[in-house]
């Protein structure tokens, strides 16, 4: 019974597998079938379009070929690009430092001029001056304060500090500026008492020069009148009349008449005194405005007088007898 068994089972193995292999082998006859329907389509299809692929292919060649051509041509401007890149970029930082360097030059040429100009205006300043800061005429003040304002305009214009030849001449400088003024108000103080008009022109040229014409001329006429209003002020004061008389009366050893007369001789006496002082600063302002009247600038060829009032004709109180010094002015204004 055993071996019987065991026959059994062999063959429903050998069944099995007989039953696998058919269905292989009918699956691989379908694969087949459908190769074989594949090739023929394809062969039907390669048939019908043979020319057609063929113009493709040789499209896609010279497409490739193009495309080699574009890369070739691609490499070489990057080629070219780079050898430009090399010889620009050395020529361009060259320039680029060579107008630095010329900016640089140009700065220092400038600051040389200036310098040379600042050390050329100090030296006449020291000749005008002297040594010692010591006018050696009243002609040299204009030709002075030309100078000095011209080396304030140099210090205005650019910073000169820090420079040796410069910083030792700073302080001499600010010291000249003031003697110049002072000296020129001393000056047309003389001028002005002593109606002397070369002093008086060179007074006003001098504050023409430095830019302080007008503000000099008006304190000058504001000094003349603050002096004539404390005169008026001084003759007409009744404290002042009564001691006049008081002290006259006491000399004479009068009575109430005396007492009277004297205040009356008093009173005229300081009248006098006061008209005096007023045609003495009436003469004076005329004095000023006829030497303002008579002399140019030396550079716009305007008359002092005009640019005191800020206008560019002349306008001016002079009687018609002076009206032919103008000439004179002209030839006075070019001395300085």
């Amino acid at each position: 019974n055993s071996s019987s068994g065991g026959g059994g089972g062999e063959r429903g193995a050998t069944a099995a597998a007989e039953a696998s292999n058919a269905v292989v082998e009918r699956y691989l006859q379908r694969l087949t079938s459908a190769l074989e329907l594949l090739d023929g389509e394809l062969s039907t299809q390669v048939g019908h379009n043979h020319e057609a692929l063929l113009r493709q292919v040789g499209a896609i060649k010279e497409l490739e070929k193009a495309m080699e051509a574009v890369g070739a041509g691609v490499n070489g401007l990057q080629r070219s690009v780079d050898a430009i890149r090399t010889e620009i970029a050395t020529p361009f930082t060259t320039v680029a430092m060579r107008t630095e360097q010329l900016k640089n030059v140009h700065q220092c040429v400038e600051l040389l001029r200036r310098t040379l100009r600042f050390l050329y205006q100090c030296k006449k300043l020291h000749h005008h001056l002297g040594d010692g800061g010591i006018t050696p005429s009243g002609a040299e003040l204009p030709k002075a304060a030309v100078c000095y304002r011209e080396l304030v305009a140099v210090q205005n214009e650019v910073d000169l500090t820090g420079i040796d030849v410069v910083d030792a001449e700073l302080d001499w400088i600010d010291k000249a500026g003031e003697d110049i003024s002072a000296r020129a108000a001393t000056l047309l103080l003389q001028g002005v008492e002593s109606q002397n008009q070369s002093e008086t022109a060179n007074a006003l040229h001098v504050f023409h020069n430095l830019g302080e014409l007008r503000a000099r001329v008006s304190v000058t006429i504001d000094d003349v009148t603050m002096s004539l209003t404390r005169v008026i002020r001084d003759a007409l004061n009744p404290v002042y009349l009564r001691k006049a008389a008081a002290t006259t009366t006491a000399s004479d050893g009068g009575g109430g008449s005396s007492s009277n007369s004297s205040f009356a001789m008093a009173l005229w006496q300081r009248v006098e005194h006061m008209l005096d002082r007023m045609h003495d600063g009436c003469v004076q302002i005329y004095h000023i405005e006829k030497v303002l009247a008579r002399r140019y600038c030396t550079t716009t060829r305007q008359l002092l007088l005009s640019v005191v009032l800020q206008t560019t004709t002349t306008t001016t109180n002079i009687s018609s007898g002076d009206g032919g010094g103008g000439g004179d002015g002209g030839g006075g204004g070019g001395e300085h």
